[in-house]
């Protein structure tokens, strides 16, 4: 079992801001921590469909990824107020787990699920949590809490040691 999963969501996974926040938080010590990170634009993942024509592609696979780990961190982008379209095109295959793939979507109880955001606003947008935490207690994931890299802040090093701190709370969970 995979101690830690990070699903980055961003489509500038190595060189973006959500990488940088990532850097941040866990700097070194994942290398000595047992993870396995999934760059989600690097995965064909089908948009949801009711007919569930989409399930050749990439997404059940990275859902057993999911089942198989013990943390899960969810890493996008704020765009437009919101979670990046390739994070919101994954939480909406979610429903594949609650209705075709039920053993699976109950495999994930227990989990324990944060949050990392990253944008160019001061703050992280009002709401912008809450799908992660909703998302997790429907299906009986933990929610843990987030972090947000404000990539122009004008504390950077107050920001790292807060990163610091949030990367040492996952890897000690």
């Amino acid at each position: 079992m995979s101690r830690l999963l990070i699903l980055n969501g961003s489509a500038r996974h190595q060189k973006g801001d959500t990488q940088a926040a990532l850097d941040a938080c866990f700097g070194s010590s994942l290398t000595a921590h047992p993870h396995i990170t999934i760059n989600l634009a690097s995965h064909h993942i089908e948009p949801y469909d009711y007919t569930h024509r989409n399930q050749g592609d990439d997404f059940l696979s990275i859902a057993q990824q999911m089942a198989e780990a013990r943390t899960i961190l969810f890493a996008t982008p704020v765009y437009w107020y919101a979670m990046s379209g390739i994070m919101k095109n994954f939480f909406d295959r979610f429903t594949d787990l609650i209705t075709i793939q039920k053993p699976l979507g109950r495999a994930l109880a227990g989990r324990q699920t944060f949050l990392l955001a990253c944008g160019a606003g001061a703050e992280i947008p009002p709401g912008f949590t809450e799908p992660f935490r909703a998302t997790s207690d429907y299906l009986d994931m933990r929610y843990q809490g987030h972090f947000y890299w404000h990539s122009r802040s004008n504390a950077p090093e107050k920001q790292l040691e807060n990163a610091t701190a949030f990367g040492t709370s996952i890897i000690e969970n």
